[in-house]
Order: structure tokens, then C-alpha cells, then sequence
């Protein structure tokens, strides 16, 4: 369904229980105006590292016509992880520990 995305790596139930878990979690990386630069990127690395699920906020004006979510899959796929949720600005991102 969402080959580029890393959604097709997941099995669905994974993917829904990881839904499940991140609804209870407050986003800890908020993406601004400059979008998804390296401090982003190295920020999304180290919470990753930490935890297997980051949430993570977008910026309202960052709307579609920004191109952001194509930014926000090219990220995640360089840090080797899955986008398991973007609904609204709201994005779950997992990568799984060793």
C-alpha cells in the first residue's frame, strides 16, 4: 500500500499495536519552519535510540503544498526506520533497538 514509506515492512498487527502504544505519548521533537534539517535528523536519531517509538509534531503552515512528507519519508528511510502513523502534523516514527 505505501511501498516508499516503510509501512510495507511492518506487519499489520505490529503496526496497530505501535498505533495503539503511541497514542499515550507525548510528542518529544517538535519540526519548525526550517523542516527536516540535520538537527532534526540527529535529534530523531538519538530519541530513536533511546526509545523504539518517537511521536513528533509538524508545524501547521507546513502544509501540504510544502512538501514536507516527502522530506519526513526521505528522513526516515536514512535513519533506517518506519513511519508507522502521520495523521494531521501528528508523525510516529519507530526503528527497532540492535
Amino acid at each position: 500500500m505505501f511501498p516508499d514509506t516503510g509501512y510495507a515492512g511492518m506487519m499489520r498487527m505490529d503496526r496497530n499495536e505501535l498505533r495503539r502504544t503511541g497514542t499515550s505519548l507525548k510528542p518529544t521533537l517538535q519540526v519548525g519552519k526550517s523542516g527536516f534539517d540535520d538537527s532534526i535528523t540527529r535529534e530523531l536519531d538519538s530519541q530513536l535510540e533511546k526509545r523504539e517509538l518517537v511521536k513528533m509534531k509538524v508545524l501547521r503552515s507546513m502544509g501540504p503544498a510544502s512538501g514536507w512528507r516527502k522530506d519526513l519519508e526521505e528522513m526516515v528511510r536514512s535513519l533506517k526506520a518506519e513511519l508507522v502513523e502521520v495523521r494531521g502534523g501528528t508523525v510516529l516514527v519507530h526503528r527497532k533497538k540492535g
